[in-house]
């Protein structure tokens, strides 16, 4: 109690700062407020994707379907040379691999 008490001592010595404060607060946040109001300019970005399925279930169908229903389809060779040309010249921006794949050591692929 002894805190909340000298807390409130020095607040009301310094009661018009405080409130001063307050007001230039509240007056950036209205203003903000508003202009966040004005700039809708959301827009949806569709990324380039690349689905290579080599395990052909229903279950990778149904990925496969997902993906596509809000990204663009690129349509790749199941190559691994191709897939990293592919992202390296932006013709895709992510390459997903389902199903089972040896790796290659030299490429850590």
């Amino acid at each position: 109690m002894q805190v909340f008490k000298t807390f409130m001592k020095i607040l009301k010595t310094k009661l018009t700062s405080a409130i001063l404060y307050l007001v230039i607060f509240m007056v950036i946040a209205v203003i903000m407020a508003d202009t966040a109001k004005d700039n809708n300019g959301y827009e949806d970005y569709k990324m380039s994707v690349s689905v290579i399925d080599r395990d052909n279930s229903a279950e990778s169908k149904h990925l496969q379907n997902f993906i596509f229903s809000g990204n663009k389809k690129v349509e790749l060779a199941d190559d691994e040379d191709e897939a990293i040309d592919a992202v390296y010249y932006q013709r895709a921006n992510y390459v997903y691999k389902q199903g089972l794949w040896r790796q290659d050591k030299r490429r850590g692929f």
